[in-house]
């Protein structure tokens, strides 16, 4: 795993989640009880293999300080103050004065279960100074599929053939020569990202099937408070309880590609997978797994489930 340090952008005031941000800052919103997004993206760095994080704060500062501290999950934390909002170019520009390796460098309001590790593999390989994480764009409005003049189909908000920014970056330790300028109250997109594009020096990462939301407004959090209902993320991906009743439980289970999941052997149970590939490992024996395979387990020795590609399935679980 290549030597790399995770930068978080958690300065703002996040206006548009008010009230919930008089009080906290925008990263230390709960997603769920206890469980913020800032603690969700501090988790991923770490489960990735990233041993240091630059958090680049100003806004109620003091309470993130507080409540991470100079460790935390095995990393270590440094902290740089603005002591007012001076834009993502700025922000990054100052912190290339502490930083002189890679970095993997995330907006403070974005939740996702894109792999940070599939990100540095691709962006290590490539030959791009900066690899920049895509997700198709989901349109805001239902779309009208017209016959001429008569309405033929409804779809309600679908995802687009268009690709938007994530908010999740791999930027090589060269590119410190492009915030020679340093320009204030802007943004990188408009900045250093135009400049690396056109010197063709930018890629993109992009996947199937994970998780991703920008918190920009309220019905954004309500959206991803849904999402983490009954949820526990893990380090190669999450577990959801749908359905609890007496003895019977059914959890939607999500994996990594590249990661392995370790399942308890506890229960009997029955695991149908909805998409991606994978090998599931119990009692010796190997199966290969895909979309629409159902699998039988007896109670006896833990499931291990390597992700060929990102996999989602439901465990039917009697306990």
């Amino acid at each position: 795993m290549p030597d790399v340090v995770g930068v978080i952008f958690a300065g703002g005031y996040g206006k548009r989640l008010r009230p919930y941000t008089l009080k906290v800052p925008k990263p230390l919103i709960e997603i769920k009880p206890g469980y913020t997004i800032l603690d969700k993206q501090l988790f991923d760095l770490s489960s990735s293999g990233v041993r240091e994080v630059y958090l680049l704060v100003g806004y109620l500062h003091e309470k993130i300080m507080e409540r991470y501290g100079d460790r935390h999950l095995g990393m270590k934390i440094n902290y740089l103050v603005e002591e007012k909002p001076m834009g993502t170019h700025w922000a990054l520009g100052n912190a290339l004065n502490y930083i002189d390796r890679d970095m993997v460098v995330m907006n403070g309001d974005v939740v996702t279960d894109i792999s940070i590790r599939g990100l540095i593999e691709e962006g290590s390989r490539s030959g791009n100074l900066i690899t920049v994480t895509v997700v198709k764009m989901r349109s805001p409005y239902g779309i009208l599929e017209l016959a001429g003049r008569k309405v033929v189909a409804f779809r309600e908000k679908p995802v687009l053939n268009h690709y938007i920014n994530a908010g999740l970056y791999f930027i090589r330790n060269g590119v410190k020569s492009y915030f020679e300028r340093r320009y204030v109250h802007k943004d990188i997109e408009k900045t250093v990202f135009r400049e690396v594009a056109r010197d063709g020096l930018m890629g993109a990462y992009m996947e199937e099937g994970a998780f991703w939301r920008s918190i920009d407004s309220l019905k954004d959090l309500e959206a991803v408070r849904e999402a983490y209902r009954g949820r526990v993320d893990r380090p190669w991906g999450y577990e959801k309880e749908l359905f609890r009743r007496r003895r019977r439980r059914i959890y939607e289970v999500y994996i990594r590609r590249g990661e392995v999941a370790e399942l308890s052997g506890e229960f009997n149970e029955v695991i149908v997978v909805l998409d991606g590939e994978g090998a599931l490992e119990v009692d010796g024996r190997l199966e290969i797994l895909s979309a629409g395979k159902v699998v039988n387990i007896g109670r006896g020795s833990p499931r291990r489930i390597t992700a060929l590609e990102n996999m989602k399935m439901h465990r039917y679980v009697v306990v």
